[in-house]
């Protein structure tokens, strides 16, 4: 009995430890761990995960190569470290940067390691750069801060108006509306007022109108006449600028000259009394021969025929 207790015991016992085992290496599995071959283990730290989260994948080239192990809160640095388990068959170049970006449209975070060109490799343990990439959620997000802000100033402006337009409508600015109102009404009944005679008066205008359209026609067969008039005009002058205005000109002043010279005959006969009179004299005299020569020139022309 108490061998087959024992052998009892050891069975259930056995089975317990196939049992948590067969777990065990399913969840590995089912975290994407290969539990055949051995894991290196890196770092990256991030201000924001984002949503990341333990048994996220890690993937290279499109390929998980393996899980988020753990993650822990540096506090002298304020940043969150992520532990990551990769195959070992997987070789990091230094450089490589562990990004975390959306893996589906649910919002669902993991990490691409995006591969450098160095020739130099990580060692298991070193802390990899890190990046985050903004999916539509942090954009939307981030737009929709900007609208937020947006709507919050046009609220505020449309608050100030309304306040405006409650001060403008109070007690004692509505009677000063209403009488704007009145005279803006009786306004419009005297420009009523105006159409209503300025029909009835419609063959008036219609006279006066054709009595404008008649002036404006005889305006232009005027101005057609004053632009011959102008033109004449235009000629006369062309006819004055080509004469030899500058050679009379000159003569007159040669005359005036010749006047104000005092040693000139001119200028003598103008100055001088005694010549004046006595060329005033012989031409008297000589006027008087002519005329008696005149009256009987027989008597002083005496003519021979031989």
């Amino acid at each position: 009995m108490k061998n087959k207790f024992f052998s009892r015991e050891l069975k259930i016992g056995l089975f317990a430890i196939l049992i948590i085992g067969s777990l065990y290496f399913t969840i590995q599995f089912l975290k994407g761990s290969d539990l055949f071959s051995g894991t290196s283990t890196y770092y990256a730290a991030y201000s924001d995960l984002g949503g990341l989260a333990p048994t996220s994948p890690v993937s290279v080239l499109g390929l998980t190569a393996g899980t988020v192990d753990d993650i822990h809160f540096d506090q002298q640095n304020k940043l969150m470290v992520v532990k990551i388990k990769l195959k070992k068959n997987f070789l990091l170049p230094k450089g490589t940067v562990a990004e975390i970006y959306s893996a589906d449209i649910l919002g669902g975070k993991a990490i691409r390691l995006l591969l450098s060109d160095a020739s130099n490799l990580h060692r298991s343990g070193d802390t990899l750069a890190s990046a985050i990439q903004r999916d539509i959620t942090s954009i939307l997000t981030q737009d929709l801060g900007f609208i937020k802000e947006d709507i919050t100033n046009l609220l505020s402006k449309l608050d100030v108006t309304v306040t405006q337009i409650n001060h403008l409508l109070d007690a004692e600015n509505r009677e000063q509306v209403q009488e704007i109102l009145q005279h803006l009404n009786h306004s419009l009944k005297d420009v009523n007022t105006f159409t209503k005679s300025l029909a009835g008066h419609q063959k008036t205008v219609d006279r006066v109108i054709t009595g404008t359209d008649t002036l404006f026609t005889e305006l232009n067969k005027a101005a057609d006449k004053l632009a011959g008039t102008l033109h004449h005009f235009e000629g006369i002058s062309s006819q004055i600028k080509e004469s030899d205005v500058t050679g009379i000109l000159d003569g007159l002043k040669e005359l005036i000259d010749g006047l104000n010279n005092p040693e000139g005959s001119l200028s003598q006969l103008t100055s001088n009394p005694e010549l004046y009179h006595s060329v005033n004299d012989i031409l008297s005299r000589a006027d008087s021969l002519i005329r008696m020569i005149g009256d009987n020139p027989k008597k002083y022309l005496k003519i021979s025929v031989f």
